[in-house]
This record gives C-alpha cells, sequence and structure tokens, in this order.
C-alpha cells in the first residue's frame, strides 16, 4: 500500500500527541522583592506625630528639657560665682584678718562676674575665721558644701538666683504654659563654696635658694616689720654671714642663705621643687648662670618670688641639706656675687652696701598667696600663705 508524504506526515504528528511525554521541572526564579516606597508611611507617620503633638507629648517634653537646661546653666553659674568668690574672701582673711569679716561687696561681685546676665544674690558668709559668724548644720540638698568643714579657718559663700529684674526666682519658661502647669513659679537656685587658708606645707616650687631663720627674723623683726625695709642678706659661708644657732639638734651652722638643687621636671631655670623637710643645697656661693635672667625681670618689674625658710643646715658641697621651718615672699632688688658686672647689680635706690668678698644679695620681705599642696593651721608664718577650695 502507497502512502503519501502528506498522509505520513499526518500520521507521525497523531502519534506523537497520543504518546505522553515527560515534564520537565520548572525552574525557581529568585526576583527581587518589592520595596516599599516612603511615601506608603507617610499616612502612618503623619498619625503618630498628629497624636503626639495632640496628647501634649512632644510639648511636654520640649518644656522638660528646656527648663532643666536653664536650671543646670544657672545652677553652674552660681557654682562658679560662689567658688570664685570664697577663694577670694578666704585670701583677705589669709592677709588681713581684720577685714575678713566684711567682704559682702566683694562676694556679689565674684558671683554676678560669673553669671551670664550679670546678677546674683549671696545669701550667707559664715564659717571659723576673724569676725566670722559660725555656719550653720551642713545642708544635705545639692546646694549644700561638699565634704566636712576643716577644723581651723575657713569661710563659706551661699550664692542664689537673681535675675535681671530682681526677682529671687529662676521662671519656668516653658512647663507653665502647659495644661494644668499655668501656676508654676519656677526654681530657687543655690549653691555653696567653701574656702580654708593656712600655712604652706606640701610640695613647693620657690626661687632656687634658701634662707635662714635668724636672717629672716633680723629683717623682720621677728615678723613684725612687714613688708620689711630693703636690706641685705649674706650668702652661706659668705664673708659677713651671721652665726644663726636654730633648728633641730645637729643642724646649727652659719647662717645666711644658699643656692639649691635646681628642679629638672620644672620647665623654667633658677627654681626648686621641695617636697619634704630636708632638702638638698648647691654647692658654693655664686649664682648660676642661668638665675640670673630670672632675677633680673623680677627686680625690673618688682615680682614676689616665694623662698625656702630653714632653721638648721648640715653637710657639705654636694651633700649640704638645709631643714626646711616654712616659706615666705621675697622681692629682690639687687646682688653682688662677684665684682663682674655680669653677677652684680646695684639697687635702683642705689643700696649697694656689700664689698669685696662678700656674697649678698638685696631685697625686702612681704607678704603673698601661694599654691602648696597641703597646709597647715599652726607654725609660724613667714609670710606666705596658701588658699585652697575644700567644699
Amino acid at each position: 500500500m502507497q502512502v503519501s508524504l502528506p498522509a505520513l506526515t499526518r500520521l507521525i504528528r497523531r502519534r506523537r500527541a497520543q504518546t505522553p511525554q515527560p515534564r520537565l521541572a520548572r525552574q525557581r526564579v529568585d526576583r527581587p522583592p518589592v520595596l516599599r516606597t516612603r511615601g506608603r508611611d507617610r499616612g502612618t507617620v503623619t498619625s503618630i506625630l498628629a497624636s503626639l503633638v495632640g496628647g501634649g507629648v512632644l510639648i511636654g517634653m520640649s518644656a522638660l528639657v528646656v527648663d532643666v537646661g536653664q536650671i543646670y546653666v544657672e545652677r553652674n553659674e552660681l557654682q562658679r560665682g560662689a567658688d570664685a568668690a570664697a577663694v577670694a574672701l578666704a585670701k583677705t582673711c589669709a592677709m588681713s584678718p581684720s577685714d575678713c569679716a566684711y567682704q559682702l561687696t566683694k562676694a556679689e561681685q565674684y558671683a554676678s562676674q560669673n553669671a551670664t546676665d550679670g546678677a546674683a544674690r549671696v545669701t550667707l558668709i559664715c564659717g571659723d575665721g576673724p569676725g566670722l559668724n559660725p555656719c550653720p548644720a551642713a545642708s544635705t540638698k545639692l546646694s549644700g558644701c561638699l565634704n566636712d568643714p576643716p577644723e581651723h579657718d575657713y569661710i563659706e559663700v551661699h550664692v542664689a538666683t537673681l535675675t535681671a529684674d530682681g526677682q529671687t526666682i529662676l521662671p519656668s519658661e516653658f512647663s507653665k504654659a502647659l495644661a494644668g502647669n499655668s501656676d508654676d513659679p519656677g526654681r530657687a537656685i543655690n549653691a555653696c563654696a567653701r574656702a580654708a587658708w593656712g600655712l604652706p606645707s606640701g610640695a613647693m616650687s620657690t626661687i632656687a635658694f634658701t634662707i635662714s631663720t635668724c636672717e629672716w627674723n633680723r629683717m623682720t623683726n621677728y615678723g613684725l616689720h612687714l613688708p620689711s625695709d630693703e636690706g641685705v642678706i649674706y650668702v652661706h659661708d659668705s664673708d659677713g654671714a651671721n652665726s644663726c644657732p636654730a633648728g633641730p639638734s645637729g643642724w646649727d651652722s652659719p647662717g645666711g642663705f644658699g643656692w639649691l638643687d635646681q628642679d629638672q621636671d620644672d620647665t623654667t631655670t633658677c627654681f626648686a621643687l621641695i617636697n619634704n623637710e630636708v632638702y638638698g643645697g648647691e654647692p658654693g656661693v655664686s649664682m648660676p648662670g642661668d638665675c640670673r635672667s630670672v632675677l633680673d625681670a623680677a627686680i625690673d618689674n618688682q615680682s614676689p618670688l616665694a623662698m625656702s625658710i630653714f632653721d638648721g643646715v648640715k653637710g657639705t658641697g654636694q651633700n649640704i641639706e638645709y631643714h626646711l621651718a616654712g616659706y615666705s615672699i621675697f622681692v629682690p632688688t639687687g646682688y653682688r656675687f662677684s665684682n663682674s658686672e655680669n653677677f652684680h647689680r646695684a639697687s635702683a635706690t642705689g643700696f649697694d652696701p656689700c664689698v669685696g668678698q662678700e656674697k649678698c644679695f638685696y631685697g625686702k620681705f612681704t607678704t603673698g598667696v601661694v599654691r602648696s599642696g597641703t597646709m597647715v593651721q599652726t607654725g609660724t608664718n613667714y609670710g606666705a600663705v596658701a588658699t585652697r577650695l575644700v567644699g
């Protein structure tokens, strides 16, 4: 039987259609996630914001932040003013005891100068000093002074809010605008500072020479004549030096003064760091070369220099040691350490009594405030006092 080509083609197609074909597994195609646009959330955010504003939450938080920040700034300014006033008043009490109790105006000046609006009020000045009233029991609030007061010689300054318009209450700028809070009167802000004074006893940086107690007594009439008249001090072991039988047993030696080991840690020259009751000296009576510029500047400017006072000395050369009695304030006016003009300078007043081999320092003793690590309340006052905040 003959089959035509078209008929054969139709037969093959029919057979294929009747035969089951294997199904291929579909491959999973990962599509990028559909990103939501911000526009779809706008309605939600707006609704939440409207709820917060409508309920007063954001307004209340803003009022709280602004008013608390204002209180913090006011409190910080008052504390700075109290600190400055307490230290200034303590210096007056130390240097001029008769004026200790009459410093309200000075305290108000320091307190106001540290306020942005230039206004603060001093509510109390008290303490344990000449003419001061005793302080009341320490407050347990944040506005009270810190720590317990020292046993002797201190002053407290209490300050409070004083606005530019004379009010004593710091007004609440925002919180009183909230519903139900319109009667908020504001807050009374206070601060307290305590400063003490005494004799310096801790580590101190002084000019790198030291003077004996007998020389200091001679020039100041045992401290009764401060500031002293211009006088002459003879270097230890120099011609003209007086004997000074003072100090602990075994420390007696001729008086005058001597050069000290310069403090190698100090950034300046001709200064020594004294940190205990025994300190080392520098052998020789000639002025160290790097001291000349320091002393000339002090003479030109009449600058007071802290100076150590010794009540005994022992050893010689590199082993020389001094025993500390205290600290004084010296204003140099001239010197003579040799005939060379580099180490010989007469006073501006013409005072120049040293001659020959005498090694001398010219000047006068006075009083002043120094920085010291610690203070003591008892001992001989050689003219230097220290003050510091203690609460």
